[in-house]
């Protein structure tokens, strides 16, 4: 703990020497880093402040991308996490090591853990998902990979099906949509002729019903257990879908966009069940 606490300050120390060199420059990049020297997560926020309001959470040891500070950032950099931009104080991010894995998910299902790693290495972006027992030892995994680094990110891994068959799902921005047997790993379908864009957000149903969509993609596609694409909506002039929740109680899908009604304001659109746009709100 205390080698954290002095990593951290010896951190705070440098970019406090080092930014005000850079007062005069419109912009010094950092590319990616990652979150460090925290207990769970940090926040990213709306403005350069802790009064800024949170977008979302950081975990420990999650990439953001795009990090850059100016003159009007202060303390914080301003980057990129999920497809969202947002400011984070600086003395939590370290520049992210080439190679580096991130834990994207980490469930227990009776005695076993499934775990889903992304690194980037030769130049793509590689996923690898380990299912592991009580006693540690290997069940099954599973690995993809692209043949390509963008701004996005474009793997990922969820968990969906139904809670007396869970399914693992593995996302691929360049091959698709894959549903795992979270029991013995073996592939239960593909969905390939779908885009689902990148720095994907999903939501799930209890009758196994997964929501998915993606930052420049399209809009959210419904896909059932088995599948088969149920519905993709159309709300056409709302694009960079960065977060949805379905409320199962209510029968709603709620997505939030970075831009609606093709200008500059951000907010969020309710879909129906079928697809439709039952209301519309703005930030």
């Amino acid at each position: 703990m205390k080698q954290i606490v002095k990593r951290a300050l010896a951190l705070a120390v440098a970019l406090l020497l080092v930014l005000p060199a850079f007062a005069l420059a419109e912009t010094v990049y950092y590319g990616d880093m990652t979150v460090e020297h925290c207990e769970e997560w940090v926040s990213l926020r709306d403005v350069p402040g802790t009064g800024g309001k949170r977008l979302a959470k950081v975990p420990l040891h999650a990439t953001v991308t795009d990090a850059q500070w100016d003159r009007f950032c202060g303390d914080f950099l301003y980057c990129c996490y999920q497809g969202q931009y947002g400011y984070i104080l600086a003395q939590y991010l370290e520049p992210a090591q080439t190679g580096e894995t991130d834990v994207v998910m980490d469930v227990r299902l009776g005695e076993t853990r499934i775990v889903a790693e992304r690194s980037y290495v030769n130049g793509g972006e590689h996923i690898k998902v380990t299912c592991t027992d009580a006693q540690g030892d290997m069940r099954w995994y599973h690995e993809t990979g692209t043949t390509d680094v963008t701004e996005l990110v474009l793997t990922t891994a969820f968990l969906a099906g139904t809670a007396q068959a869970p399914m693992v799902m593995v996302y691929n921005a360049e091959t698709g949509l894959t549903a795992l047997s979270a029991d013995g790993g073996e592939t239960l379908w593909q969905l390939e002729d779908v885009a689902l864009g990148a720095s994907n957000s999903w939501a799930t149903s209890s009758d196994g019903t997964i929501y998915i969509g993606g930052y420049y993609g399209p809009d959210p596609v419904a896909i059932d257990y088995l599948g088969h694409v149920i519905w993709q909506a159309e709300s056409s002039d709302s694009y960079w879908l960065y977060h949805m929740e379905f409320t199962e109680s209510e029968g709603k899908l709620t997505c939030w966009y970075d831009v609606m009604d093709g200008g500059e304001r951000s907010g969020r659109v309710v879909y129906d069940l079928d697809g439709k746009v039952l209301q519309k709100y703005y930030d």
